[in-house]
């Protein structure tokens, strides 16, 4: 079985650097390569070998952010998320108040703004 090379974390953050020049630079990639004297093939190889990279690094995230809800939900012996159905629309004149098994209360007024509301559920998520 071949030996997988260790990674030059150093050598990709100098990529990572010139890749995001590039784009910031608004230049062709051909212009910003001639001007910072780079091989245009490197710099291909290595825009597509850094998504590659994010990509197989988002879905390891993915992967142990599921195993770590599933262990823990174990360990409580009850599931993180609970199936939730959304029925017709209510007046939202009174304010709605969502406990969590951790104790986390939030209460959402009439008129909360709906990112606002997603952003702060997603923040609570990934804590848990």
């Amino acid at each position: 079985m071949a030996k997988r090379r260790a990674r030059d974390l150093a050598k990709e953050a100098d990529w990572r650097k010139i890749v995001f020049g590039q784009q910031r630079s608004r230049q062709s990639v051909r212009q910003y390569c001639r001007a910072k004297s780079i091989s245009e093939s490197s710099f291909w190889y290595w825009k597509g070998e850094l998504a590659r990279r994010d990509a197989e690094k988002g879905r390891e995230l993915k992967q142990d952010a599921h195993q770590r809800s599933r262990i823990a939900g174990q360990r409580r012996g009850a599931p993180l998320l609970v199936p939730v159905t959304i029925g017709p629309a209510v007046s939202m004149a009174a304010p709605i108040e969502v406990l969590f098994s951790g104790g986390t209360r939030i209460r959402v007024s009439a008129g909360c703004d709906e990112a606002t509301l997603r952003l702060v559920l997603s923040a609570l998520e990934s804590r848990s």
